[in-house]
């Protein structure tokens, strides 16, 4: 069994359809292009596209940009060809040579339960300073937080297993964002990400790129930050509460000795936060008409020695060393949620939703 090509075009020139050629479509490795509302002195494209064997191609009669254009050839490939081992995707300007998509139809067929990255190369004199700039912020954020050693979150040579299909169908986003939300995702729900170099291939300083610099960036924001703040928000909501608590608990006992004031504003604090993230959690979850999945001892556990470490350094620098007991609170607290975050994402949050063919 091979691997399907899925490539969503918007207004694309006439080498598109050599393009399509290139890539030998048979049954073994069918084509889907999807026509995303182009110009209708382009559709004479597509038809000839349509008439290549073993090559599919679907309209939208409107654009609805790419990762609608890449869903809809989703639930198309999901109908026509469950049989086959997965769809590899790419761009419709030239930017990825026929050698590229065999290295990732390769790279997926040796693992076959991850997501597969063609990666770029970006530091060759050829590569446009925009798009330089915009890949390098957005993986510098998305290892940042999400882990990992990622190099090109924005290439858009991929390739998926058959298994991930329906996953991919219900992964946020509509436009551009809809590939970086299936990263951060995948992130979240521990499907492994494998990248295969590609070549770095930029034609006309990218001009015929249907990115927009300023208004697809600031779209890209949400799928980086959204899915961190949403998935610990409830970390978040403890981290405030506890400060709060902390705080009216040491000025409150103030007839007791510092070092008695930190030990039981600490625990307290932690406790407290505690128990009102936790009726709230059940609360979402009733109204949400979720079941409680998974062990509660370890991240409880997790919690309990991130408190100890907060009370030992709170008494080394707070109290022997005599640092700013609030600045340096609020400092730490913030430190250990990232550690928190990254600690639990990496012990509990593995779902894998790879299902086998």
């Amino acid at each position: 069994m091979g691997f399907a090509v899925i490539i969503p075009s918007l207004d694309p020139d006439e080498n598109f359809i050599d393009i399509v050629k290139g890539l030998c479509p048979d049954p073994e490795h069918p084509v889907i292009v999807v026509d995303d509302g182009s110009k209708e002195e382009l559709k004479y494209i597509f038809r000839r596209i349509g008439e290549i064997p073993f090559c599919d191609v679907l309209t939208h009669d409107v654009n609805h940009g790419q990762g609608r254009a890449l869903k809809t050839a989703f639930a198309y490939y999901k109908e026509h060809y469950p049989r086959l081992l997965g769809v590899v995707i790419g761009d419709c300007d030239g930017q990825h040579s026929l050698e590229d998509f065999k290295n990732v139809m390769n790279m997926l067929a040796s693992q076959p339960d991850s997501i597969i990255l063609g990666v770029r190369d970006f530091t060759g004199d050829n590569v446009p300073a925009k798009s330089r700039f915009g890949n390098r912020f957005n993986y510098t954020v998305f290892n940042f937080l999400y882990g990992g050693d990622a190099t090109d979150t924005q290439t858009g040579l991929r390739g998926f297993p058959t298994g991930l299909i329906d996953w991919l169908l219900h992964v946020k986003g509509e436009r551009f964002e809809y590939m970086t939300y299936m990263l951060t995702q995948a992130r979240i729900d521990g499907i492994g990400i494998k990248p295969v170099p590609i070549e770095t291939i930029y034609i006309n300083e990218n001009a015929g790129s249907h990115y927009r610099v300023v208004i697809d960036s600031i779209r890209v924001l949400p799928a980086l930050f959204g899915p961190f703040f949403k998935l610990w928000k409830m970390t978040l909501t403890g981290f405030v509460i506890d400060l709060a608590a902390f705080v009216f608990l040491y000025l409150c006992l103030s007839g007791f000795s510092m070092a008695k004031r930190l030990l039981l504003a600490t625990v307290l604090a932690w406790a407290a936060a505690l128990a009102v993230t936790f009726i709230l959690k059940r609360v979402t979850r009733l109204a949400a008409k979720k079941k409680r999945s998974g062990n509660m001892l370890k991240p409880l556990a997790l919690n309990f020695v991130l408190m100890l470490v907060l009370l030992g350094l709170l008494f080394l620098f707070a109290y022997a060393l005599g640092w700013n007991l609030w600045a340096f609170k609020v400092i730490l607290g913030l430190c250990l949620i990232l550690v928190s975050v990254k600690l639990q994402m990496k012990l509990f949050y593995h779902k894998n939703p790879v299902e086998k063919v």
